[in-house]
């Protein structure tokens, strides 16, 4: 298990993730401070959190799509070949780098979250977040995206199905401003595509069912599908 974990980390750390998370963070950190340094003082907590959020929210899931869908392409999947010759083995490879790549995201979120908050603090001293649930509501709706993006292109292995996922976190975010009342439709697409909600500056999933139930599937369907596919 631990060299299993070892070689997932040390295939993650390539140019394309190098490149990838310094741009996004570094787009960020702009980001806060450009909201620092030109959001007017009056209501600036406000105004700095609910926009902040929002691009964390989609760096995020931006972010987790990207390395989920680029690990699962083949000519990235092929180390998999020189250490897996057996299921019991394919299942350990496979439960590891879903949990270093979950890990993985969690920790940039993180980061994220810690970045906001410190150039908040230092543009604004009454500037205060403490609503430290959203790291772990960001996180797990990241993953999720990330996840069937993994699954997307393990069935069409192109990387363009990354675009796929995306559109579908945006279109759940956009019919979440576009519908402001209770809405069937929204209830359903909630379900299976998680939409995460500004409330307050507080972040909430818009249905729990996600977490329960369709999360657990969405997993298995991906731990299946490796299962049953050549890596």
């Amino acid at each position: 298990m631990k060299n299993l974990i070892r070689i997932h980390f040390r295939y993650f750390i390539d140019k394309f993730s190098i490149i990838l998370i310094s741009s996004l963070f570094i787009i960020s950190i702009i980001f806060f401070l450009i909201l620092g340094l030109t959001l007017p003082k009056m209501n600036f907590v406000d105004s700095y959190s609910s926009l902040s959020l929002s691009i964390i929210k989609f760096i995020s899931v931006l972010f987790s799509i990207n390395i989920f869908t680029f690990s699962g392409l083949p000519k990235n999947d092929s180390y998999a070949n020189i250490w897996v010759t057996s299921k019991i083995e394919r299942s350990k490879y496979i439960i590891t780098k879903l949990s270093v790549y979950s890990l993985i995201v969690i920790s940039f979120i993180t980061v994220m979250f810690l970045s906001f908050i410190i150039m908040g603090i230092i543009s604004n001293e009454y500037f205060n977040f403490s609503d430290y649930k959203s790291v772990l509501i960001v996180s797990i709706t990241a993953i999720y995206y990330g996840v069937i993006a993994n699954i997307l292109v393990k069935i069409l292995p192109n990387y363009l199905i990354s675009f796929v996922t995306i559109i579908l976190f945006l279109f759940g975010d956009f019919l979440a401003n576009l519908i402001s009342t209770e809405s069937v439709l929204l209830d359903l697409y909630s379900v299976v595509f998680p939409i995460i909600s500004n409330v307050n500056n507080e972040l909430y999933l818009k249905s729990g069912l996600t977490i329960i139930i369709v999360f657990p599937v969405v997993v298995m369907s991906m731990y299946h599908l490796y299962m049953i596919k050549d890596l």
